[in-house]
């Protein structure tokens, strides 16, 4: 069979498939393009936000695999890259996509930037049947191999969606070539395909502030499934050499009448080498501060090699590097560069780090990338509230006076709003245009006992929150100082004899305090929950255990199955960094708490870049080699660290995640066999540690013999038998995958678990 042959019978299904897809969708974009006309990227977006993109490249002959010499503008997408947004109304979840937006023409704009003609910015807006809006903007710079895509989603309905999530991707086409082989970089949170035969690369990923929630990348019809599904794209790659296709999803929940979310990401294409530098995305800060900036570095060569560092950043700031860093053939790791902004340095310049590899091999190989920060002038003030006294704070005096004041009064805000937050809405309390700012609460018409959230808003003269506060109030006294909200999902809700299992953790103390009181005292028949013993491996059940109910903590992963709206709220004051859990050998149920870093509330923690991990019997020295990490707390012997992900009960399977979220329970392993595991959240912003790598496969021997055990996949959710197993390695669906007889609201309920891996 001759390569045009297999060819064209390979396109042939997918030529039909791309003409159903076509038919079902709203006319093709093309006719409606708006382009930005660079070099070396060429960007159209059409009405309905799909985009198109072409790349001058040096032509590769896929018949012949040699390169012809022509500098040609060739398509990087098999047809185009799409928006998608998903969003539960009713109980009814739907997906929406270019084949159902209504565009808005009039808003369909090109912007050229002055002077250049080739750099600029195009706008596009459609909306769904239901009420949501999408603004695309989408901006590319004269030279750069990067461009921008930024999203505004508003609900300009009357009606609160949850469940919402952003997604984009499409059927790739890179470097004139239809296959490619799939890879995650979980540093850069970048999702990316390469062909062997161009050892360049073309990815994506989200903004710093705005890092994607899931990935996928496998095969091009796998892929638009995903897109239109209307579960999470599920965090996995195909590192096969594969007709493909690639997306990401970002979620955001519950978006209520009249808010809005925006979210930023960038398309990344690399030039061929056998070594490549990703630099991270673009960032804000303000002078006299610290970044830690996070680049890639990847060989692409069939040898072990070392690479000579060197970082260079423009005047007024201040780095430190590493000078060098071993891989692996076929390795990526990151580099970690400290950044200083110098107080000298005029808010609106564009700062750049540019960080260049080179081969110690072969002084030919040679890579760069330059990452960018947006320096930015010192923002509000932080406001605060004056904590109401216990009196104060009772609910059954039907008023709560409150106040808030400004840390700095040389900076004080010029206007507020408050807002009251119970039961699920949200009250204007009062518009303030002038200090003092104070009010008073009325909570007359609440039930004693309600969690009220009083939030205060700084908006700036765009209309945007630059300061934002919180206080709760309860019967009988109110969270002291700073306080961080947790978004804890519904709890899905048992019924009849199906028994839904909700994989939480409280988080903070009035979280714990919340759940405590909500289990206490409940009969069998409405509420059960059940905890984690690590030392033991088995459940212990906290709704009937008054030690293990005590026991709880903030780390407490808790598995709870409910008939009854419990209505938890986990917010409230955050943890102190670092924070130290302690992994006992076999499997741990834990969570994490939120935390202040940089004077805001942070409840995402990226998996493995936010922590530091040790022995107990050696907490001074982390441990950073890839292998031994996932031997430690992934599958033994795969090398892949990916495997030590976290495992998250979604109701019905186990998914392996890259972040987790304060307020949910997790299930991590600890593979040893008799050490204690300490994984410490750090200030990954402030902290300078060397970062984990990610490596593909590994031959070397790690050197841990017999000290580790795979312990397989996690418990299943309490039945007949809570005790943990040791698989010996496999991933089947081995201990807690399996039928378990359930005695569950005076129901004996025999119920089958699968188990999904990511």
């Amino acid at each position: 069979m001759t390569a045009s042959f297999f060819t064209a019978v390979r396109f042939f299904p997918k030529m039909l498939m791309m003409l159903v897809l076509a038919f079902l969708a709203v006319q093709d974009g093309h006719a409606t393009e708006l382009e930005i006309t660079g070099s070396p990227l060429q960007i159209f977006a059409s009405e309905n936000l799909g985009m198109r993109v072409l790349r001058l490249e040096d032509h590769f002959d896929t018949v012949n695999n040699v390169f012809t010499g022509q500098i040609i503008a060739e398509r990087q997408y098999f047809s185009t890259y799409n928006t998608f947004i998903r969003r539960t109304l009713s109980g009814t979840t739907s997906v929406s996509g270019p084949g159902n937006f209504t565009p808005s023409p009039n808003e369909h704009v090109l912007v050229n930037v002055s002077g250049t003609g080739t750099t600029g910015t195009i706008t596009s807006r459609v909306t769904t049947l239901d009420g949501i809006s999408i603004t695309q903007v989408v901006s590319y710079a004269e030279g750069q191999q990067v461009y921008q895509h930024t999203w505004t989603v508003t609900n300009a309905s009357n009606s609160t969606f949850t469940g919402v999530a952003l997604r984009y991707g499409g059927d790739s086409f890179f470097y004139f070539s239809d296959l490619a082989n799939g890879f995650f970089d979980p540093a850069l949170g970048m999702v990316f395909c390469r062909n062997d035969k161009v050892p360049g690369l073309m990815g994506m990923f989200g903004a710093a502030n705005t890092p994607a929630t899931h990935h996928f990348e496998d095969g091009f019809s796998a892929n638009g499934t995903q897109l239109q599904s209307t579960g999470d794209l599920p965090d996995t790659v195909n590192p096969s050499f594969i007709d493909n296709g690639m997306s990401l999803q970002w979620d955001h929940g519950t978006l209520a009448p009249n808010e809005s979310f925006t979210i930023t990401a960038f398309e990344k294409w690399t030039d061929t080498g056998l070594v490549q530098v990703l630099a991270p995305s673009l960032t804000s800060a303000n002078p006299g501060t610290t970044l830690n900036l996070s680049f890639t570095v990847q060989n692409l060569q069939n040898i072990t090699d070392t690479f000579n560092l060197t970082a260079i950043a423009s005047s007024g700031l201040t780095i430190s590097a590493p000078t060098s860093i071993q891989l692996v053939a076929g390795g990526f790791a990151s580099v970690p560069v400290q950044v200083i902004i110098g107080q000298g340095v005029a808010p609106g310049t564009q700062a750049t780090v540019a960080m260049t590899a080179v081969a110690v091999s072969d002084g030919t190989l040679v890579n760069q990338d330059t990452a960018r920060v947006n320096v930015i002038s010192t923002p509000g003030a932080p406001i605060a509230f004056t904590a109401p006294t216990p009196a104060d704070a009772t609910i059954v005096s039907g008023s709560v006076p409150v106040a808030v004041i400004s840390t700095d009064p040389q900076n004080a805000p010029t206007s507020l709003d408050l807002f009251l937050d119970a039961n699920g809405t949200s009250t204007p309390i009062q518009h303030f245009t002038s200090g003092p700012f104070t009010a008073t609460v009325d909570v007359s018409a609440l039930a004693s006992g309600t969690s009220i959230t009083v939030r205060a808003v700084d908006f700036n003269s765009a209309g945007i929150s630059s300061s934002i506060t919180r206080v709760f109030v309860t019967a009988g006294g109110t969270a002291q100082g700073p306080v961080v909200t947790v978004t804890t999902p519904a709890l899905g809700v048992s019924s009849g004899s199906t028994v839904v299992y909700n994989a939480i953790c409280p988080a903070t103390p009035e979280g714990l305090a919340r759940l405590r009181a909500a289990l206490t005292g409940r009969p069998s028949n409405q509420v059960r929950a059940f905890s984690w013993d690590a030392a033991a491996q088995t459940y212990a059940e906290v709704t009937a255990d008054a030690t293990a109910l005590a026991n709880l903590t903030i780390h407490s992963g808790v598995f709870i199955a409910t008939r009854l709206n419990l209505g938890l709220d986990f917010s409230g004051a955050p943890a102190s960094l670092p924070d130290g859990i302690v992994l006992k050998p076999g499997f741990n149920f834990v969570g994490l708490p939120p935390f202040l870093i940089n004077s805001s509330g942070v409840t995402s923690h990226a998996f493995l870049a936010d922590f530091s991990v040790a022995l107990a019997s050696d907490p001074a020295t982390p441990i950073t080699d890839p292998i031994v990490l996932a031997d430690l707390l992934g599958t033994v012997g795969s090398g892949d660290l990916t495997t030590a992900q976290p495992f998250f009960w979604d109701g019905t399977a186990y998914t392996q995640h890259a972040t987790l979220e304060s307020g949910l329970g997790y299930w991590l392993k600890n593979n040893n066999t008799t050490t204690d595991v300490v994984l410490t959240r750090i200030d990954s912003s402030l902290v300078s540690f060397p970062a984990f790598g990610a490596v593909a496969s590994a031959t070397r021997n790690v050197g841990t013999g017999s000290q580790v055990v795979d312990r397989g996949v996690p418990p299943a959710p309490p039945g007949g038998s809570g005790k943990a197993q040791e698989s010996g390695g496999g991933k089947a669906c081995g201990n807690g995958a399996i039928s378990a007889g359930l005695l569950l609201f005076g129901l004996l309920l025999l119920r089958v678990r699968q188990l999904r891996q990511s």
